[in-house]
């Protein structure tokens, strides 16, 4: 682009479970009261959105590489986009101030971009969704262009092309584009597209990225450069894409989830009523944690789970058995008292063959109950 001489344009348009439940850790935890387990310019300076100088404009200065004439510094176009430069903590931040129609190449020339400066490695994102319609990997430096989905140009000039604390020139692809970034494929707003470096003519300028922004024209490389200024300023802050999250994991659906949390402290779903706004309140944000611990304050748990807890660690005075307590609980939810489910802890053959006398047992349960 006419911002970069060392990537001139081309003649032509280019072609384009295993479901582990949670239950005991939380439940057992909560049962006794615990509570529940329930996230070479290395610039440093704080990240400025504001220019710090105004347009100054070079009349005398001629266009380069035949792109239609540059708009004025003062014409204002705002394009909706994110901030293109994502600042890092462990690497630093991202200042600019507004060079756009600067002169450059010894006055041969005007600055058509302005120059986001910044460490190395900071990422550059997608300030818009769209198409990147020429991905450059060269020894002359590397760049991007992304079309957006309204027709215009994003450019990004200077891409990484040194092996991460040095300056060495290597240009290893994944040091300037991350795995599976490459010309014609589509990106969203905020994916990561390249890395901030100083490719090209900016080996000796500082590393910075160069970003234009070009209007809307069937060959791109005649669309006219517009001040980014405006847009940068209006920007919102860069935010980047991740992987999407499985909240529920491992479990594959959120309904999937419900019904095994039902199944663990409520000994089923208790009725579609119950069902679907349980699965609602997941999708619409509740952390899944949450939800089971909404659970655990249910009258299924408190009044037949925790009960049946209690009395295991009463009489054995260590954390129950889980296949015990599961047989226990499934008694009492089919039909029997917590007075028979007590009956046939006490005839657990860990307790009769116990060689301490009834009053000795009785001092045995107070110490474990109650300490």
């Amino acid at each position: 682009m006419s911002g970069d001489p060392s990537c001139p344009a081309p003649s032509s348009t280019p072609t384009s479970q295993q479901s582990v439940t949670r239950r005991m850790a939380i439940k057992g935890g909560l049962a006794l009261g615990a509570a529940p387990l329930l996230t070479k310019l290395a610039c440093t300076e704080t990240p400025s959105d504001q220019p710090q100088a105004g347009p100054t404009e070079h009349p005398e200065i001629k266009e380069a590489f035949g792109f239609d004439d540059p708009k004025a510094p003062g014409e204002k176009y705002v394009r909706p986009m994110m901030f293109p430069v994502l600042n890092d903590p462990a690497i630093g931040s991202v200042n600019w101030i507004d060079s756009y129609w600067a002169p450059r190449g010894g006055g041969t020339r005007k600055h058509e971009g302005q120059d986001l400066m910044g460490p190395k490695m900071l990422k550059l994102l997608a300030c818009v969704s769209g198409t990147i319609v020429e991905l450059r990997h060269r020894p002359t430096g590397n760049s991007l262009y992304l079309k957006g989905d309204d027709g215009w140009y994003y450019c990004y000039l200077h891409i990484n092309n040194d092996t991460p604390g040095t300056d060495d020139g290597v240009n290893d692809r994944k040091f300037a584009f991350p795995d599976g970034i490459v010309q014609g494929m589509r990106v969203e707003q905020g994916d990561h597209i390249a890395f901030l470096g100083d490719s090209g003519n900016a080996e000796d300028a500082g590393s910075h990225c160069h970003f234009e922004i070009r209007m809307p024209n069937a060959n791109m490389w005649k669309a006219a450069a517009v001040n980014p200024r405006y847009s940068l300023e209006a920007a919102k802050p860069a935010k980047i894409n991740g992987p999407t999250v499985n909240p529920v994991a491992p479990f594959d659906s959120t309904l999937d989830f419900v019904v095994r949390q039902a199944n663990d402290f409520l000994g089923g779903v208790p009725d579609w009523d119950w069902l679907l706004p349980a699965v609602a309140s997941i999708k619409d944000g509740k952390h899944p944690d949450v939800f089971i611990a909404d659970q655990v304050g249910h009258a299924a748990v408190t009044l037949v789970v925790n009960p049946i807890i209690r009395m295991q660690l009463a009489c054995f005075g260590a954390t129950p058995n889980r296949t015990r307590v599961d047989t226990l609980t499934t008694s009492v939810r089919d039909g029997a008292s917590l007075d028979e489910a007590g009956n046939q802890t006490v005839t657990d053959a860990r307790l009769t063959a116990s060689s301490l006398t009834n009053a000795e047992f009785v001092v045995h349960l107070d110490q474990t109950m109650w300490g």
